[in-house]
């Protein structure tokens, strides 16, 4: 790790304009996207399968009707994939003959990633989405055939899905910091983590370009809500909580890996694809700063 890089990314904590530490929580942007997450969600519930069946109590349990819930799935996903990061990567690294927006402000690599690295990207991000679509259909699999069989469905009160639903991003803040780190194992990174790792100047398409086996672990984020969302027999009001924690999985990562400074980006985060060693989580939830992980307590460290 150079000096000099491991200086810039410390100024990621610092307020430009008096210099003082920058106070860690989420921004005005956090919240906004955080909306958007958990509309989609909402949108995502409405066309999920699990929905329908529900809604239709006649829905028929067999290998055909799996086939074709799972084709509906995996077609929904896709097409969240392309609908979500495509625009992105329009707007921000394709039009205007590649000149960047002006809304998004500076971009923290002044240089533009090859075109070979969005293609590599691109690949893995879809190879994700169909890891995430393969994990609901065994969710609804799962929980249709509970129903079916006439299992007690637990019932949630309404105070305990809210809770659950605002619990989405702060859970999966925590998951992802503790998650990202222990993929930073020497064995882990090297066979898995070190793939997400060959952008080192990111876009739009880098943040769920991951190993098939790192996706595992990231989507494991869903599993309280999935569980909750199973013993409900498929009850909505307890499936809004999983769809908008996967709907947030799926496409938080724009925002994190874009590489501007406007439009909700992360400075923070490429602070991390640059020096690989800090910087694990995000500043909505400080815990590198109250673990010590952050860039300016590794320059710390280092001076030591």
């Amino acid at each position: 790790m150079s000096s000099s890089k491991l200086s810039a990314a410390v100024t990621t904590t610092k307020n430009r304009k008096g210099g003082r530490v920058l106070e860690y929580g989420p921004d005005v942007a956090y919240l906004l996207f955080n909306i958007w997450y958990l509309l989609a969600g909402v949108l995502a519930l409405y066309l999920s399968p699990l929905h329908w069946a529900v809604m239709n109590s006649n829905s028929p349990a067999s290998s055909s009707a799996a086939t074709s819930r799972m084709r509906s799935i995996l077609i929904r996903n896709f097409a969240t994939c392309y609908i979500g990061y495509a625009p992105w990567h329009w707007y921000l690294y394709g039009a205007n003959g590649g000149a960047p927006p002006k809304a998004a402000k500076r971009k923290f690599n002044t240089n533009m990633p090859d075109p070979s690295q969005h293609e590599r990207d691109r690949f893995w991000t879809f190879v994700g989405f169909a890891i995430s679509a393969y994990l609901e259909c065994i969710l609804v699999e799962a929980t249709l055939n509970r129903r079916e069989k006439n299992y007690d469905a637990t019932s949630f009160s309404a105070a305990f899905v809210a809770v659950a639903t605002f619990s989405v991003p702060w859970f999966r803040e925590v998951h992802f910091y503790f998650s990202h780190r222990a993929l930073h194992l020497r064995t882990l990174y090297k066979y898995i983590h070190s793939l997400h790792h060959k952008s080192i100047n990111t876009a739009v398409w880098s943040g769920l370009a991951m190993h098939p086996l790192e996706h595992l672990v990231y989507f494991t984020c869903l599993v309280p809500y999935a569980i909750m969302l199973y013993l409900s027999n498929g009850a909505w009001y307890a499936a809004i909580p999983f769809y908008y924690a996967k709907l947030h999985s799926e496409l938080s990562p724009i925002m994190g890996h874009h590489g501007f400074e406007g439009l909700g980006g992360s400075e923070f985060h490429h602070g991390h694809h640059e020096l690989f060693n800090c910087n694990y989580g995000s500043p909505a939830v400080p815990l590198d700063y109250w673990l010590k992980t952050d860039a300016a307590s590794m320059k710390a460290k280092k001076s030591k």
